[in-house]
């Protein structure tokens, strides 16, 4: 599945996408959140399994199977996660494909539940930054393509807030693709 948002604004514009199912813990959830500025844009993923998924993260992390999580593991992972995500992720500028820049190392949390009676989870948060191209009208359509872990059923969600003086306006919803 490829979870597509498009955005109109005065330099970003909020749309979302949900989807429902009677077991969500099927479903890896989708939380973006993009912050635009007038000269660039922060945009962070986070990508929450539960349950079976979270632990089919976790056999994927623990490569090993020694049920820890070595330093060299994680680095493992979190290099196979930015490769991923450099052909999954995409930010559209006014028609413009713009370049995302990591900005930090991505996050990996796996939280055992204690007793083995609440739900397995494991996140995922990935963070990059992009330079926002000037716009001769001040305004520009984003668009963020998001098709991490496409295999895998989604929800959905998507967060803009603006900062330096940038206003937000609606123009069409999110769509699925």
């Amino acid at each position: 599945m490829i979870l597509r948002w498009v955005m109109a604004l005065w330099l970003a514009v909020p749309c979302g996408l949900a989807m429902a199912h009677s077991n969500l813990s099927e479903y890896v959830q989708h939380d973006v959140h993009l912050e635009a500025s007038k000269s660039y844009i922060d945009l962070t993923v986070q990508l929450t399994f539960f349950d079976d998924a979270a632990e089919a993260q976790r056999r994927v992390l623990d490569c090993n199977g020694d049920g820890d999580f070595s330093a060299q593991e994680r680095e493992v992972f979190k290099k196979a996660l930015l490769t991923d995500a450099e052909k999954a992720l995409s930010l559209q500028v006014a028609g413009a494909r713009v370049d995302l820049v990591p900005r930090f190392d991505p996050e990996v949390e796996c939280a055992v539940p204690p007793g083995g009676e609440a739900h397995l989870r494991f996140e995922i948060r990935l963070h990059f930054f992009a330079d926002l191209p000037a716009q001769p009208d001040g305004r520009a359509a984003l668009e963020v393509n998001d098709s991490l872990f496409a295999d895998v059923p989604a929800m959905a969600s998507l967060r803009v807030s603006a900062k330096d003086g940038i206003q937000i306006s609606a123009a069409n919803g999110g769509r699925e693709r």
